[in-house]
């Protein structure tokens, strides 16, 4: 079954399966690598790791990331130039709490947030980069793509980010993403 919801646009697609007792949840949102601002590569990528970092009950209160673990038998997410995908399986029983987490990303933006959250998932990018990018073959995927496409355009940048741009980042710029888009 495919529909959209007229109050805010969301399409989805309902894929039942009788031959499982799993269910998986998979949320993409139309924004992603080409959406970072000049000088803020890496931006996206980031709003995907704060996503997880959510607390709805308060900010003394677990993060979603607790919720996601105790209830899930996988998960997984990543951002690419058009998209940023979050995909959780769990017990066909989960399912309502599965919505519900993914609910309370869109509901929740930055506000939970703390400043020693934000710099901890900031630095986890920034080692993801450095880990793709710091061997010689890490960096041809780079060297590819910037000479395919032209200076300036969003597909000429590595998905995920750059260290140099990842480390000036501040939360007030992740919130204004989240916000935006």
């Amino acid at each position: 079954q495919r529909g959209t919801l007229t109050a805010n646009g969301l399409r989805f697609v309902i894929m039942p399966d009788p031959t499982t007792q799993l269910v998986e949840v998979d949320v993409r949102y139309q924004v992603g690598s080409k959406e970072d601002p000049i000088g803020k590569a890496g931006l996206a990528h980031v709003v995907e790791h704060m996503m997880f970092q959510l607390k709805p009950d308060g900010a003394q209160s677990q993060p979603l990331m607790h919720f996601i673990n105790q209830g899930s038998v996988f998960f997984n997410a990543y951002t690419n130039w058009d998209s940023t995908h979050y995909m959780t399986m769990a017990l066909a029983e989960q399912m309502d709490a599965l919505l519900k987490i993914e609910a309370m990303r869109l509901y929740y933006g930055c506000e939970t947030i703390s400043e020693d959250e934000f710099l901890r998932e900031r630095e986890v990018v920034r080692n993801e980069i450095r880990q793709r990018g710091g061997t010689a073959e890490g960096q041809i995927p780079q060297l590819v793509m910037s000479s395919i496409y032209p200076k300036g355009h969003a597909y000429e940048r590595m998905i995920g980010g750059d260290d140099a741009q990842l480390s000036s980042m501040t939360l007030a710029e992740t919130c204004d993403f989240i916000k935006k888009y």
